[in-house]
């Protein structure tokens, strides 16, 4: 049986490899079934539709959890200072680059994983010290599809 948790920090893992090999990180899906079944998803079509799509599959699909990798902007910020936060990320002077591992499961557990780096000379990666776990975010990629199905506001 495969835990959200250990596959959460095995996707992690394996992210930073690819980064650190030089390898480009697309926007990915990965999506566990019931019966534990794992599909690989590279979207490359717009947020919106992508979205759509997807909440129709897991109105059909018996998933137990989904991860979406990628690589992104994102600003820490205490829980309370969340809506504070006028800027957009891409423009936000506090902003980190980093690969974020976002996981949402069917019976309401969610994790994101950020872990910072810094492009060095040559497009080396150079990973900073500290990553982040939280449960606390938010999500304006992908968001939680589970609450579509039941009725949830995301």
């Amino acid at each position: 049986m495969i835990d959200f948790t250990d596959f959460m920090d095995s996707v992690a893992k394996g992210t930073v490899k690819m980064l650190k090999d030089g390898k480009e990180v697309v926007p990915t899906l990965i999506i566990v079934d019931t019966e534990d079944n794992i599909s690989i998803f590279a979207p490359m079509i717009d947020k919106h539709s992508f979205k759509r799509a997807l909440r129709e599959m897991l109105a059909k699909v018996n998933v137990k959890f989904y991860v979406f990798v990628s690589e992104a902007w994102y600003v820490l910020t205490e829980k309370e200072e969340m809506s504070s936060v006028k800027l957009p990320i891409s423009e936000n002077p506090d902003r980190k680059e980093g690969l974020q591992i976002t996981g949402y499961s069917r019976d309401g557990q969610k994790l994101c994983i950020c872990i910072p780096f810094k492009r060095g000379p040559n497009e080396t990666i150079e990973l900073e010290k500290t990553g982040t776990r939280t449960t606390e975010f938010n999500d304006n990629l992908i968001g939680n599809l589970f609450s579509a199905l039941t009725g949830e506001s995301e």
